[in-house]
């Protein structure tokens, strides 16, 4: 790919945030050895690159750069396969969430936000908001495997007919592909999400108070909810973590494996009301 991309503090940069949202070597680690966090943070980056992969390629394409256009194509079906490859270990469908707080990059905030763009028709158009808003509201984002790699595909072939036009419009339609829509009641769920994750993020760098602090507020934010039948359980889990909340340095390895069990049972609700 001809431009590679910036890693940035995506809360202090994107205007946009959000919910179902690495290359960190495209290597994929097995269900059993994977975090449920780790799955779905590589999910999240590989769409990253998908999505910038494809950008990357229209660029090329206008500027008639057909074969950097050609193999940026290629390191977007790469990344596609990829994320197909973590879905069916997962057992999930090709309908992946998205998490932007798990994406290093803008790259997720800024095709959403110009997809939102796009939709914009007036005061109902769509209001994206941030995770960390807490507001009543949040969109779902997710990505359809298939229709991205009958995108590119499509967009491979018409170069190889010479037709830029036709190329340059798949391409350009992969980041308006993205599946979103607004539903409030799953902002608890969210936000749990979001702090389960930061826990983990803290326990893995010794920072026991912030992790605690991640959790009380994870738990919070499960007793709130109570849609789509789930609310006896994430009370339940709430419950669990309120027990578990008084981290040391001895309790960290269980308490991780606790963490990525929590944030597994919240992910599956998530995805479930979707």
């Amino acid at each position: 790919m001809t431009t590679r991309m910036r890693t940035t503090n995506i809360y202090s940069t994107a205007p946009v945030a959000l919910a179902m949202l690495f290359a960190a070597g495209l290597g994929l680690a097995s269900r059993a050895s994977a975090a449920p966090i780790d799955d779905a943070a590589r999910q999240t980056r590989l769409a990253a690159q998908l999505l910038q992969d494809a950008a990357s390629a229209r660029r090329a394409v206008v500027d008639g750069s057909v074969a950097a256009a050609d193999r940026d194509i290629a390191e977007a079906l790469d990344a596609r396969a990829g994320m197909a490859a973590l879905a069916k270990n997962a057992g999930s469908s090709a309908i992946v969430p998205l998490y932007a707080q798990l994406d290093d990059t803008t790259v997720i905030s800024q095709a959403l936000e110009r997809r939102r763009s796009a939709h914009a028709t007036g005061s109902g158009a769509e209001r994206p908001v941030t995770v960390r808003g807490n507001l009543a509201n949040l969109t779902y984002v997710a990505i359809d495997l298939d229709k991205a790699r009958s995108r590119l595909e499509a967009a491979r072939l018409a170069l190889r007919d010479h037709n830029r036009q036709a190329a340059e419009d798949s391409l350009g339609a992969i980041g308006s592909d993205l599946i979103v829509y607004d539903d409030a009641t799953r902002v608890p769920l969210l936000t749990a999400l979001q702090d389960l994750e930061l826990a983990h993020r803290a326990l893995l760098a010794d920072r026991y108070g912030a992790a605690r602090l991640d959790l009380r507020q994870a738990s919070e934010a499960l007793k709130t909810y109570d849609a789509s039948g789930n609310g006896p359980e994430a009370r339940s889990v709430a419950a669990q973590i309120d027990r578990s909340n008084d981290l040391n340095a001895n309790d960290a390895p269980t308490a991780s494996q606790k963490i990525d069990a929590w944030w597994e049972s919240v992910e599956r609700w998530f995805a479930r009301s979707a």
